[in-house]
């Protein structure tokens, strides 16, 4: 099994000095629309990234509060 793209020992790359940039280089795998569901995985390691846009009739409904994810997966 592979492993997670990391950037090398003690680097670590921010965005607006707040969010911590993801090393692996994605290509998208699937859309899903209504919202529109992107899903996309990394070329070298295999992560994989889900995102979600909104469109004009999206509705939303939400159950609980998502929890703070783990630094190292």
């Amino acid at each position: 099994m592979r492993k997670r793209c990391r950037c090398p020992e003690g680097i670590t790359i921010k965005m607006f000095g707040e969010y911590t940039v993801d090393p692996c280089k994605y290509k998208r795998k699937e859309i899903h629309q209504n919202v529109t569901v992107e899903v996309s995985q990394c070329e070298v390691c295999g992560h994989i990234d889900i995102t979600w846009h909104r469109q004009d009739d999206t509705i939303s409904d939400y159950f609980e509060p998502l929890e703070e994810e783990p630094i190292d997966d």
